[in-house]
């Protein structure tokens, strides 16, 4: 899948990591704090939720586990790795310098949905289903082969078909027509 600018659901573009980085190679420092796998860590299996913005929250499976309720292990967008909103991911975390708990998905164990219901547009010759569901924080690339007599300004429903990098936007097809725009 080819690296591109698009801009997601909320206005922003995407930048490639290489884009994130300052002239000189070196990347810049945001203003929260960044996750590093390479930092002394502790690992586990959880649950994800992800907010409008993108932000995402684990919380552990392991019953008896040393997580309080009302604490999570909050993962910036950057460090999602593709994980959806109720997805079973693998996260590895620390604590961050205010206290909080912060980390990155290392893998997605059980994808907890694929599919999306959403309106199909066009932009510069490209198609992308722009999901109706609020915690879906990026819109669906969907090739000219895969839409399958579908119209602009349709409401669908597609299916993932490939995401393996962040920095990309997840391809899929659609699968049903659900209404017509009007």
């Amino acid at each position: 899948m080819k690296s591109h600018k698009h801009n997601n659901r909320h206005g922003k573009t995407k930048q490639t990591k290489f884009q994130q980085r300052t002239p000189k190679g070196k990347k810049r420092q945001n203003q929260k704090e960044d996750f590093k796998s390479n930092d002394k860590s502790t690992e586990m299996d959880g649950v994800i939720s992800v907010t409008a913005k993108g932000i995402g929250f684990a919380r552990s499976l392991k019953k008896g586990s040393s997580f309080r309720k009302e604490e999570s292990v909050e993962i910036d967008h950057d460090h999602l790795n593709t994980a959806l909103q109720g997805d079973r991911v693998r996260v590895s975390y620390k604590k961050g310098r205010d206290g909080k708990l912060v980390g990155e998905v290392l893998s997605i164990v059980i994808r907890s949905k694929s599919g999306f219901a959403g309106i199909l547009e066009e932009k510069d010759g490209v198609f992308w289903l722009l999901p109706s569901d609020q915690k879906m924080y990026t819109d669906i690339r969907i090739p000219t082969d895969q839409i399958h007599g579908a119209k602009v300004g349709e409401k669908v429903f597609a299916i993932i078909t490939s995401w393996k990098e962040q920095k990309d936007s997840p391809e899929g097809k659609i699968v049903e027509v659900l209404d017509e725009p009007g």
